[in-house]
Parts: structure tokens; sequence; C-alpha cells
């Protein structure tokens, strides 16, 4: 089957009738050079499988929204599924984003992902990004970096192993302190 037009500016397209009724196209523009599939009255779906068992993998309602593992999307970007890892973000330079944009005037763009080896807390890590500076960083070891102040409510549990001895360090510019816990005492360090 080939599809062919012999003018300069033509755009050829495949119909699908129903009752003398359009209800889908393919077409190629000829401005652009992209291929259009169009379903006038319904969802596109996409199917995979064998011996007459195919699967509906991947669906893009009338409305725009995708799915994929599910045939109703109910968001933008709707994927369902039984595996736990639904979603693999991977690069191959070192570091895996997921960019977060708000869309409004004066709204903050926000980045997630793992580190490369200079970002903050270092290869691995994992961060939280907005405007030209990392705000949280969680290192391989489970250390956490926050950047500015951090409001924890009305209280902070801090839990360690039995027997162990645990710490909380306060960090400035120029000095160091410490709360520190044994399993005889509290003892609060300054340096």
């Amino acid at each position: 089957l080939e599809l062919n037009t012999t003018l300069a500016a033509g755009s050829p397209y495949l119909n699908f009738q129903q009752a003398g009724t359009r209800r889908a196209y393919i077409q190629l523009h000829n401005t652009d050079n992209n291929l259009k599939l169009a379903s006038e009255y319904g969802k596109i779906s996409l199917f995979t499988g064998d011996s007459n068992n195919e699967q509906e993998r991947l669906t893009v309602t009338s409305s725009g929204n995708v799915g994929i593992g599910t045939t109703a999307p109910s968001s933008k970007l709707h994927i369902a599924g039984s595996d736990s890892n639904l979603v693999k973000i991977q690069s191959s330079n070192g570091e895996a984003d997921i960019f977060y944009s708000s869309g409004i005037s004066g709204g903050a763009d926000w980045q997630v992902g793992t580190g490369y080896p200079s970002a903050a807390g270092g290869a691995g890590s994992f961060f939280f990004y907005q405007g030209s500076a990392t705000k949280l960083a969680i290192t391989t070891d489970g250390d956490a970096t926050f950047a500015g102040n951090v409001d924890l409510g009305d209280s902070l549990n801090i839990s360690m192993s039995a027997g162990s001895a645990g710490q909380l360090q306060v960090k400035g510019a120029g000095y160091t302190g410490a709360i520190a816990l044994d399993g005889d005492a509290m003892h609060i360090y300054h340096n």
C-alpha cells in the first residue's frame, strides 16, 4: 500500500470511514513533514501480544490523557501496573533528573534527581534543586544536608540502634556544637 501525491504542496492521507463518515485518518503534513494519526470519535490505542491475545498497552484519550497499563487514564500521564518499579529514569551522563515547572509568572521551578560527582551530596546522592542551588541533598549513606532553615514542628525524634551512641550536630560559620546521648547521660558540646 502506497499513498502518493504528485502535488508539491500535497499532504497525502489515508481515511478510515464508517457508514460514509470519516472516523480516523493518517496524514503526512507537507509543511513540517510530521506524521499525524487522528481519531475523531474516540481514543487511540496501541496493542501488543501474540496469537490473537493482544493487550492494550498505551492509550491516548480524546481529552489528551495518556495511559500506560490503563485503558482509562485519569490524568495527563497515568501509569498503572503490578510491578513496584513503574517508572525508570536513566541518564548516561551520571545525573538523572525530573524537572517540575509551575508554568506561571513568578512560580518556582524545581528539579529532583540523582547527583553527579561534583553535586552537593556527591555521586549517587538524591537532591532537590531550585533556582541556582541545591535545597536538600541525601547521600547514599543516608546523611542529609539542608540549605536554609528546617522547621520541625512540635518535636524531633532521633532513633538509633540499641546500645549505640547518638548525637545531633549543629554547625555554623566557624563553630560546631553537638548534643550527644549515650547509655549514661546526655552531653552538650561546643567547639
